[in-house]
């Protein structure tokens, strides 16, 4: 039996207290410091899927893996909305933060539609470039203007490609960020 007796969790805090400032305070040392890593960004959105059609929003027979994973370390949003759900609006809220009246993509912006957003809308992919972050894109787009929903990089698909075909076309983008 330990000579310490642990009875409340305070007398417990107390007695760890200094020893657990120790191990979370960051070491003071002269010299080049490492910078702190910034934590990678990843947004995954998918079409015509509802909340039952994956593992990570508690469905048991639909399989998915790679999805529960990232909800599992990630963030799972479970209470986001569009008042769209269509592709262009629905795409330009989750980007820019903003409903459609707020940033201007009313509708679709195919080529015979022409809605665009507002020049003025600042979005998460030129709001992370701006902070140091390097943003790509792959997959469905259907966004305008161009500058306002700026990636660096596009990686290039085709429709209908296969999901492993487009996971190998990002890993060229993904070891930049490893070196």
């Amino acid at each position: 039996m330990s000579a310490l007796n642990y009875t409340t969790r305070r007398n417990f805090l107390k007695t760890i207290g200094p020893g657990a400032m120790t191990l979370t305070t960051p070491r003071l040392t002269f010299g080049a410091e490492k910078p702190p890593r910034k934590p990678n960004v990843l947004l995954y959105v998918t079409d015509d899927q509802g909340t039952d059609d994956a593992g990570c929003y508690g469905n048991g027979v639909i399989k998915t893996p790679g999805l529960d994973t990232l909800a599992r370390y990630g963030t799972l949003f479970t209470n986001a909305f569009c008042k769209t759900s269509s592709c262009s609006p629905s795409r330009s809220v989750i980007l820019s933060g903003l409903y459609n009246h707020t940033n201007g993509m009313y509708g679709l912006q195919h080529s015979y539609h022409h809605f665009s957003s507002f020049s003025k809308v600042k979005t998460l992919p030129v709001l992370l470039a701006d902070a140091g972050y390097r943003t790509a894109r792959i997959g469905k787009y259907h966004l305008a203007p161009e500058q306002v929903y700026r990636f660096q990089q596009t990686i290039e698909h085709k429709r209908r490609t296969l999901p492993e075909k487009m996971a190998d076309n990002c890993r060229s983008f993904k070891r930049c960020d490893e070196k």
